[in-house]
C-alpha cells in the first residue's frame, strides 16, 4: 500500500487470444541444404495434452527427463552415433494443444536411419514396459532442487509471479 496505494486504477489488460496449434494428423518433412557440414538435424515430436491440464503436463514433463536419460545412454552412450541426443516435454502457454514430447539430435546423414530406430525402439519399450520407480526417482529429486532453488531467484519472481499477475 506504501507503494502502489497512491496509484491511479489502471485499465486492465485483456489476455492474449490463444491459437490452436494442435498437429490435426501425422506428417513428415525432409529438408536439404547447401552446405559444407555434413550434418542431419532429426526432431520427432508427439503431441500430448493441453498446457492447462497441469497435472498431466507435470508427470509428462518427468516422463521426458526419463526419455532423455534413455536417448542419452542409447544413442550417445551405447550406439555413439550423436553427441548431443536429447529428449523431453515441451510446452507453450501462448497456444491451445502446444504440448509435445519431443527427441532431438544431430547425427552424420548416413546414420538418420539407425538415429530414428533407436528413438522408436525408446518410445515402444516405455510404452510396452513402463517406467521403474528407480527411473521416476533419479528425475524427481533433482527436479524437486532444482524448483526449490529456482523459486528463490529474482528470474521466478520477476519472469514468472509478476508478468503473469499484469494480466
Amino acid at each position: 500500500g506504501v507503494y502502489f496505494g497512491s496509484l491511479p486504477e489502471r485499465q486492465k489488460l485483456a489476455p492474449k487470444p490463444k491459437l490452436d496449434l494442435a498437429l490435426k494428423k501425422p506428417f513428415s518433412y525432409s529438408a536439404e541444404f547447401k552446405t559444407k557440414i555434413n550434418t542431419a538435424m532429426m526432431f520427432l515430436m508427439i503431441p500430448t495434452v493441453d498446457f492447462r491440464q497441469i497435472e498431466e503436463v507435470r508427470q509428462l514433463n518427468l516422463l521426458g527427463k526419463i526419455l532423455d536419460d534413455k536417448t542419452l545412454k542409447l544413442v550417445r552412450e551405447k550406439l555413439s552415433i550423436s553427441y548431443s541426443p536429447g529428449a523431453g516435454h515441451s510446452f507453450d502457454q501462448d497456444f491451445i494443444n502446444f504440448c509435445h514430447l519431443q527427441f532431438v539430435a544431430d547425427v552424420e546423414p548416413k546414420n538418420v536411419g539407425a538415429l530414428q530406430n533407436a528413438i522408436e525402439s525408446i518410445i515402444k519399450e516405455t510404452y510396452e514396459k513402463g517406467i521403474t520407480s528407480q527411473d521416476l526417482e533419479a528425475v524427481r529429486k533433482p527436479t524437486l532442487n532444482q524448483i526449490k532453488d529456482y523459486i528463490k531467484t529474482n528470474e521466478y519472481w520477476l519472469d514468472r509471479v509478476l508478468k503473469d499477475s499484469v494480466i
